[in-house]
């Protein structure tokens, strides 16, 4: 693993040590379990390729698919139905069972009508025998015959509860044949299609699974035991996933593992990163490089001449005194300024210029607009024809006085060698103001010129 580096700049710049670890971890969903499958030291980084799912929307019966209501993608609710199996063996124990109970109850019936009679002879057995009428062999008999029939009413009602019981079971595993969603969510993946087989073991087959919320997501990276000491809960996360090289996401350490990962007898822990994902862009079982930060220091200073290197080194760069950097911050700004205030009067003076220059042809063609308003032309077709050519004028001074200050510019680069960029956005900015003078400064010849009285106008001399 590459050791942390410093990034060290003058006095009030920022340290910051990191470890630039590259893990490359699985994004995973908050309430999925995952095993890891697989690990390898690679220039001193680690990588780790990791899978599993989450255990949701489990099944505890055997039998074929007869429906799906949900698919990959479908955004489920609780208790929707989302899987039907096929019911009719399990319909056949209800109905059995149904049976029984109704067999087994005119057994007690029956049962209960032959104690009542046992008690009955009991009863006059009992008379007879006070009057000395029957043998007392005669009367233990009936008193057998009595106790006996109570037990056989008993054993009718046992046999009953039974049958409800094997009843309730039997609708237990016809209701399991409706499968529904356990929780609200997205089903993101299906294990089964309709007309397959699922059969019910030690271990319930998993049919779909469901995440509960995907804005929400876990990234588990490993961590070598050399590495492991400087993470702690809290620190910020940086990573990357192949699928959007150009973005960097963030996160949070939530949880160090304490259980060690052993594997050809490297010794890794894993790391949990909590991820907020509210666009949607992480899926689960993406690859992400991650650096984790594990310290910051601020206003750090260092020797300027600790700061000198070469042009063309990886780390070229160049350090400057705060002081210098306040005094060309100002300097600027001042430069700014002023040169917003000369454009200003610059575009001032412009507009002046066109005005005059469209009033002075507006006198000279009084004649020619008191013709076109006389031979039907409206107020409004005079009052284009002059913005029209204000714009025209403006437009053109504009043309001349960017391919002037272009070239300009160009000198002055070469000469004090400064670096120079002209952008497209600029250009269409000037443009952009140059139609706006024109406008703006052309309207009043142009309205002075709508209004003229065609009769006046032809008599203008």
């Amino acid at each position: 693993m590459p050791q942390p580096h410093a990034i060290s700049g003058a006095r009030g710049n920022t340290r910051t040590l990191v470890k630039d670890a590259r893990n490359s971890a699985m994004v995973r969903l908050r309430d999925c379990t995952w095993d890891a499958r697989r690990c390898r030291r690679d220039s001193g980084r680690h990588r780790n390729s990791a899978g599993g799912h989450d255990r949701a929307g489990r099944h505890t019966v055997s039998g074929t698919i007869k429906a799906l209501h949900a698919d990959f993608n479908s955004n489920v609710r609780r208790g929707q139905v989302i899987a039907e199996l096929e019911p009719s063996l399990f319909q056949a124990p209800v109905e059995q069972a149904r049976a029984s109970i109704v067999r087994l109850q005119a057994d007690a019936r029956r049962a209960s009508v032959q104690s009542e009679d046992a008690q009955h002879k009991l009863k006059r057995a009992r008379e007879l025998s006070q009057q000395q009428l029957i043998p007392a062999a005669e009367l233990e008999t009936a008193q057998a015959t009595a106790r006996e029939a109570e037990t056989v009413v008993e054993a009718a009602d046992a046999q009953i509860v039974q049958a409800r019981a094997s009843l309730h079971q039997a609708e237990v595993n016809l209701a399991h044949t409706i499968i529904t969603a356990p929780i609200d969510g997205t089903v993101i993946s299906r294990n089964v299609d309709v007309g397959q087989t699922v059969a019910a073991s030690m271990q319930a087959p998993t049919l779909f699974v469901i995440a509960r919320d995907l804005t929400k997501m876990q990234v588990n990276a490993r961590v070598a035991e050399s590495d492991i000491g400087r993470i702690e809960t809290g620190q910020p996360v940086t990573f990357r996933v192949d699928a959007y090289p150009g973005l960097t996401f963030s996160g949070t350490v939530s949880l160090v593992r304490l259980d060690p990962l052993v594997e050809q007898s490297v010794v890794s822990y894993i790391t949990a990163i909590d991820v907020p994902n509210p666009q949607l862009r992480l899926k689960p079982g993406m690859t992400a490089n991650v650096t984790v930060e594990i310290e910051r220091a601020s206003h750090v200073a260092c020797p300027i001449a600790a700061t000198r290197v070469s042009a063309g080194d990886d780390n070229d760069f160049m350090v400057r005194s705060l002081e210098m950097a306040s005094v060309l911050t100002s300097t600027t700004r001042t430069m700014t300024w002023l040169l917003a205030a000369v454009a200003a009067v610059s575009l001032l003076v412009g507009g002046i210029g066109i005005m005059n220059i469209m009033l002075v042809s507006v006198t000279e063609r009084t004649k020619e607009i008191g013709l076109r308003l006389s031979v039907g032309a409206s107020d409004v077709d005079v009052l284009l024809q002059f913005i029209v050519e204000a714009i025209v004028l403006s437009v053109a001074g504009g043309a001349v006085g960017i391919v002037a200050g272009v070239a300009a510019s160009y000198t002055v680069g070469e000469v004090m060698q400064w670096p120079l960029a002209v952008t497209t956005r600029a250009v269409l900015l000037a443009f952009g103001f140059a139609v706006f003078v024109g406008v703006f400064f052309g309207f009043y010849p142009a309205r002075k010129a709508a209004r003229l009285n065609p009769i006046e106008a032809l008599r203008y001399e």
